[in-house]
């Protein structure tokens, strides 16, 4: 069984609950939000839908280091990227460069989540690695 051995930062565990409550605001409040309003409705549940399940995906990997947790929390992650990344040009669509500093903020979580995606690539090869050394022997 392969275990990853990195700890959950405070800031994963939080950003992924964020993404949570966010989607469910966006669900309830969209109608109240200049993007809300600008963007057909199908949209505003696709991204508060996408965000709740892309958020409790990755914080059920975050915490379930065993097994198929860590597969499920760079699926969740995968989804927050083509969330945020879409959320951002909705932001300059609707607001253009005023949405600047939100936009970067969104656009740092999708980076964030690259990042962390790649940890769990990069933790998959060295288990794989051990595995086959072990045997080899």
């Amino acid at each position: 069984m392969i275990i990853l051995r990195s700890t959950p930062g405070p800031f994963e565990v939080m950003f992924m609950l964020a993404a949570i409550v966010g989607g469910v605001t966006i669900l309830f409040t969209s109608y109240m939000t200049v993007v809300g309003r600008t963007i057909p409705v199908w949209m505003v549940l696709y991204i508060g839908i996408g965000l709740v399940v892309g958020g409790a995906m990755s914080l059920y990997g975050i915490l379930t280091k065993r097994g198929v947790g860590p597969l499920i929390e760079r699926a969740g992650l995968a989804l927050l990227v083509i969330l945020f990344v879409t959320y951002t040009g909705l932001i300059f669509m609707a607001v253009g460069v005023r949405g600047a500093t939100s936009a970067v903020f969104f656009l740092a979580f999708a980076a964030a989540s690259i990042a962390r995606m790649h940890q769990i690539n990069k933790a998959f090869r060295e288990a794989a690695e051990e595995l086959r050394e072990r045997g080899a022997e």
